[in-house]
């Protein structure tokens, strides 16, 4: 199996990650809502488990035969910081297009 230690594999997985947290960003910062702000919320591993746990079915099924879903998983909890900089993008741009 591909590690994702691999840099190739990580930019794989980063591309199509990018697209659905543009695509369903409210839907995944209404489900963190209860944990605070969006900061907050994603320090907390059990909150950013249940953000890939949400993603990891909505990547390209080729994605998913060669990534399992702990390993997603875990990529998702070790690039916390570039989801929360995509939800506050997809946030600012709907706010100001509002």
């Amino acid at each position: 199996m591909p590690s994702l230690k691999n840099p190739a594999i990580r930019d794989q997985l980063a591309v199509p990650l990018e697209r659905i947290v543009t695509e369903h960003g409210h839907q995944l910062r209404c489900m963190l809502a209860h944990n605070g702000t969006l900061a907050e919320a994603l320090k907390q591993d059990e909150a950013v488990r249940k953000v890939a746990s949400f993603c990891y079915p909505l990547l390209p099924g080729v994605i998913r035969l060669v990534v399992k879903e702990p390993a997603f998983v875990e990529f998702v909890l070790n690039h916390r910081q570039q989801v929360l900089a995509r939800l506050d993008n997809t946030a600012s741009s709907v706010a100001s297009s509002s």
